[in-house]
């Protein structure tokens, strides 16, 4: 049977985006709600995919969780490179 799905909207976010957006005190509010959710079963974080890149000198992250009661799904994407790889 098909099911329709509604695509969500995928929104990448400078550090002087999120700085324009929110404020610590917000910020820690929110984190700490996440953490109480979180402890009390509500909302979940996944496994992290870590992977090693170019001989332990870069790394890609992804970090994923849901709070569905609140409607809230998130990934998070990360990329490290040390600073002997940006001189090559």
């Amino acid at each position: 049977m098909w099911r329709s799905r509604t695509v969500a909207t995928l929104r990448v976010l400078s550090d002087q985006d999120v700085r324009k957006c929110i404020d610590i005190k917000s910020t820690l509010t929110a984190v700490e709600k996440a953490y109480v959710a979180k402890s009390s079963g509500l909302a979940h974080l996944y496994p992290v995919i870590d992977e090693k890149l170019h001989n332990d000198k870069a790394e890609f992250d992804i970090k994923s969780g849901d709070w569905l009661e609140q409607e809230i799904i998130v990934q998070s994407l990360l990329t490290g490179l040390a600073t002997t790889l940006l001189k090559a």
